[in-house]
């Protein structure tokens, strides 16, 4: 079964794509997620496309902390804003575990 959504990918001023996107986005991730929960590896592409490292990215509709989990991963500073108290809860457990991850060192 194929499914899509829509994903509306802005910048604030004029600051240079670092890479650009096909229009279409293809995940690699399988297996279930919230209602409206974006796959990390798409969010990712599309924060190497938009910053560089240290950089800070927002996300006015948290939900359950994809694009938090990828600035973890990435190395981008996150500040996420999310009305749901749940939500919040499953993106703080979701961007500590990502960050945990990140520190492990092999």
């Amino acid at each position: 079964q194929f499914t899509w959504e829509g994903i509306f990918f802005g910048l604030k001023g004029s600051r240079p794509i670092r890479k650009y996107l096909p229009d279409v986005l293809h995940s690699t991730e399988g297996g279930k997620r919230e209602a409206m929960q974006k796959p990390v590896d798409i969010i990712k592409r599309m924060i190497e496309a938009s910053t560089d490292p240290g950089q800070s990215v927002c996300a006015p509709f948290m939900g359950t902390g994809s694009v938090g989990v990828a600035c973890a991963e990435l190395g981008r500073d996150f500040c996420g804003i999310e009305i749901s108290p749940e939500y919040c809860e499953i993106a703080r457990r979701r961007i500590e575990a990502a960050t945990r991850q990140g520190k492990l060192e092999l």
